[in-house]
């Protein structure tokens, strides 16, 4: 964990408290005291294939108050849910399709570079902070990272490159805008987190904070 990952949580914990709450850490050791409280606060990465997931599920089966919940859970972490979302709503995204196993064809990428243009994102549904989310420019890349993110799933998202120097994160509670904030690239790089060449860490953008009132009311009407 960062030194600013922990100063948060320990200012999470302090606001807490002085507010009259009893609040405690808990790690994967101490998962069978979660009967014991109210509520639970997941600060972790929540994919379905995580064990926060089966902590989420587990609080909400108990019927404490969770953050995330395993509904919002299964619903973020799925890009194909998602953006099938997107599309039924008419929500702004950028164009997307799916791809199963059987159409990692030469026919069908040469489609795909023809709509999209050079590059197109590829995306495993499963998926969060930059993992399994790799730029390609040409049918070996494209047949190589595939490959690679069909192991993960039998369906795969790819989407037409938008270069952007943020993305925008908007947390809502309850259908109120909680907070916005912009996560910055890393300098010369196109996504928020870029694995370092030849080490399992990454590098992370900034991220900058907004006041809500601040934030562009489009964006805040389509959170």
């Amino acid at each position: 964990m960062n030194p600013r990952e922990a100063e948060a949580l320990d200012y999470f914990k302090q606001t807490a408290e002085r507010m009259g709450h009893k609040f405690n850490f808990l790690f994967r050791n101490g998962l069978s005291e979660i009967p014991k409280y109210n509520a639970v606060f997941i600060r972790a990465t929540t994919d379905p294939l995580y064990t926060a997931y089966v902590v989420s599920k587990t609080a909400w089966e108990l019927g404490l108050k969770v953050i995330d919940d395993p509904q919002s859970i299964r619903m973020c972490a799925n890009k194909i849910h998602q953006y099938k979302l997107f599309q039924r709503f008419n929500l702004p995204h950028i164009p997307t399709i799916f791809i199963s196993k059987e159409e990692l064809h030469h026919k069908k990428i040469e489609e795909i570079f023809e709509s999209f243009g050079k590059p197109v994102v590829i995306k495993a549904p499963y998926t969060s902070f930059s993992k399994y989310v790799e730029k390609v420019a040409c049918e070996t890349s494209f047949r190589e990272v595939a490959k690679k993110f069909f192991r993960r799933s039998d369906f795969l998202v790819v989407q037409k490159f938008m270069p952007s120097r943020f993305d925008w994160r908007v947390g809502v509670l309850n259908g109120e805008v909680l907070y916005v904030c912009k996560y910055m690239m890393p300098k010369g790089k196109w996504k928020h987190g870029v694995k370092r060449r030849g080490k399992p860490s990454f590098i992370w953008g900034r991220t900058v904070t907004l006041k809500r009132e601040n934030a562009p009311e489009g964006l805040k009407e389509t959170a």
